[in-house]
């Protein structure tokens, strides 16, 4: 007789992996998609009748995400339910890159800037840098 695999648990018990891992994967998609289609948590919560906590909690995989509610995030950025469940998402066929703490708090100070020439200029001096252009 072979030998069961084992799962891999957390600190309070649940497994890591079947529908947690799932879970895991459309909280990471669901931020990813949400910012590289400059929708607010605010008003992505707005636009589905649930406040900016509770997207949080999405987000953050403190909330598995309804049915229903994927349903309704999927329609309004604009992508699939199976989207949300796939390794590497993309957005107009360019893959989504992973969002560093450093890289969101950088996106959310620029998005701030009340001047879009100074936000454009920014982002042209950050691509140079990078060596994209």
């Amino acid at each position: 007789m072979g030998r069961a695999k084992k799962s891999t648990a957390t600190a309070n018990g649940a497994r890591k992996d079947g529908p947690q891992r799932n879970d895991e994967t459309v909280a990471r998609n669901l931020r990813r998609f949400r910012i590289a289609r400059g929708v607010s948590q605010t008003e992505l919560g707005n636009a589905v009748g649930v406040t900016f906590q509770q997207i949080q909690k999405y987000e953050n995989g403190k909330n598995a995400v309804a049915p229903g509610r994927l349903r309704q995030i999927c329609e309004i950025l604009g992508v699939t339910p199976a989207d949300m469940f796939g390794s590497q998402p993309k957005i107009d066929g360019e893959p989504i890159p992973v969002m560093t703490p450093w890289a969101y708090r950088t996106l959310m100070a620029l998005d701030k800037l009340g001047s879009e020439r100074v936000r454009r200029s920014i982002s042209a001096l950050i691509e140079e840098l990078a060596g994209r252009q």
